[in-house]
């Protein structure tokens, strides 16, 4: 009933989105992460999600290598067929957050249907980790021709 739902929120954005020139809108779900790489003694882990300069986060797991958000899914509009999802796993530190590996999906080859089974993808910029996020498009709408009078 989930998947449902935000697909017609997915829907929604797009549409807006598309009437004011833009492509359409992406959903992101952060779900979990597996073996990740820490760089000093507790792995307090959080991901960046960004899309066409806007960002947002989900919540830090503390003290685990193999975190599980399961975050309500974040919704960006989309402005061209080259935009990218960004996202970026860090460990939150007091000193200053570490970056632990990324994973960048060009919007236009990410599935459109939202529900679908999730795959792990590799951490690039790290030497071990993967992160399970269920990424979905929506195009806005064509608005319909108008007949010539």
């Amino acid at each position: 009933p989930r998947a449902a739902e935000w697909e017609e929120k997915l829907k929604k954005l797009a549409a807006q989105v598309g009437s004011k020139g833009g492509l359409g809108a992406v959903l992101v779900r952060v779900v979990s992460g597996s073996n990740l790489e820490c760089t000093d003694h507790r792995c307090d882990a959080y991901v960046n999600v960004a899309v066409d300069g806007k960002t947002q986060r989900t919540e830090v797991v503390e003290n685990n290598v193999n975190p599980r958000w399961d975050a309500s899914p974040f919704f960006f509009g989309v402005l061209s067929a080259s935009s990218v999802v960004r996202l970026e796993v860090f460990d939150d530190n007091l000193l200053g957050d570490e970056p632990m590996g990324h994973f960048e999906l060009q919007v236009c080859k990410a599935p459109v249907k939202v529900g679908l089974p999730l795959l792990p993808h590799r951490l690039q910029g790290a030497s071990r980790g993967c992160l399970e996020a269920e990424i979905a498009f929506c195009s806005a709408p064509v608005p319909a021709a108008v007949p010539a009078a």
